[in-house]
C-alpha cells in the first residue's frame, strides 16, 4: 500500500510540469505533498511528513497569495517604462 501511494504521488507531482499555468502546477504540487504526506505516514517517516508539509503549505499560501510581482516591480530589471517617459518615447542609446 505504502508503495502505491508514493508511486502517485510521483506521477502527480511529475505532471505537474506539464501545466501552463503557474496556480495549477502550485496547485497539483501541493496535492502531490499531501500524497507525500500520507506516505510518510504509512511508512512513519517525520522527515518525509515534515518536508512535505512544508512544501505543500508554500505551493498553497503562494497560491492564495496571487500571481508574483514581476522582476521589474521587484526592482530587479530595470523598468524601461519610466525610461521610455524620460525620453519622450524616443529611441535613446544606452551610451546617452
Amino acid at each position: 500500500m505504502a508503495d502505491t501511494i508514493g508511486w502517485i504521488a510521483t506521477a502527480v507531482f511529475s505532471a505537474s510540469y506539464f501545466f501552463r499555468s503557474a496556480s495549477a502546477l502550485r496547485w497539483v504540487q501541493a496535492l502531490a505533498a499531501c500524497l507525500w504526506i500520507g506516505y510518510g505516514i504509512t511508512i512513519s517517516s517525520k522527515p518525509v511528513i515534515g518536508a512535505n508539509v512544508i512544501v505543500a503549505a508554500g505551493a498553497i499560501v503562494s497560491t492564495l497569495k496571487g500571481p508574483a510581482r514581476s522582476e521589474e516591480a521587484r526592482g530587479l530589471l530595470p523598468d524601461w517604462r519610466a525610461h521610455q517617459n524620460r525620453t519622450n518615447g524616443r529611441s535613446v542609446s544606452v551610451l546617452d
